[in-house]
């Protein structure tokens, strides 16, 4: 969407019923009229150098929108604010370097998400991860200071059936205790993580595959 808020590019999904791309070249700052014939819309992607406060409201016009993934370089942490009321979203991915502790704690509240895939986590993030209910599949690269020490929080999350951990450069295995007896993860993968050793998979034998 540009300044005038008119469609720059997009394009359907292939084989996705109501599903769109959206290239915004530049900065995504607001206006959502572009978006109105399309309020059906179910599955968005967008593909953008910057996304404002004003420019991610237009999710509010897409009441049945499930799935929503982002490629940003930049955007501010408040503009998460929108994902709440989208009481159908359940798929959320953010292809951003890092998303904040902020961004995360503004993602508390969007209930229906069960598919998360974020890049830059850290280890307070997953205590706001933690608090989405009905959250089953968490995909994170997390930040280079992630230790493990909040999979703490992340093993409240009931439901987490499949957990993927990338580029922790700091993580040795030291957290995945908390995962013992879990009831619901069946599947955990660990790569491009150096430090990794394995010792903390000795917790998780009878929960894990």
């Amino acid at each position: 969407l540009g300044k005038h808020g008119g469609l720059l590019h997009s394009w359907p999904l292939p084989g996705r019923e109501r599903g769109y791309y959206v290239v915004i070249p530049g900065e995504w700052s607001g206006g959502h009229e572009g978006f109105a014939c399309l309020s059906g819309l179910k599955d968005v992607h967008v593909l953008a150098a910057q996304i404002s406060i004003k420019g991610l409201a237009v999710v509010k016009s897409l009441p049945d929108l499930r799935e929503l993934n982002i490629w940003v370089s930049d955007f501010d942490a408040s503009c998460m604010d929108n994902l709440q009321g989208l009481t159908k979203l359940s798929s959320l991915t953010i292809s951003h370097p890092e998303v904040s502790d902020e961004a995360l704690s503004h993602l508390v509240g969007v209930d229906s998400i069960t598919s998360l895939f974020l890049h830059g986590i850290s280890d307070t993030g997953l205590h706001y991860l933690a608090q989405l209910p009905k959250l089953q599949d968490l995909s994170i690269s997390v930040s280079p200071d992630f230790t493990g020490d909040g999979l703490r929080h992340l093993a409240n999350a009931t439901l987490l059936d499949d957990l993927k951990i990338r580029n922790a450069a700091s993580f040795t295995g030291d957290g995945l205790q908390h995962f013992a007896g879990h009831p619901a993860l069946k599947s955990l993968t660990i790569s491009a993580s150096p430090n990794f050793t394995g010792d903390g998979l000795k917790h998780l034998a009878n929960a894990t595959q």
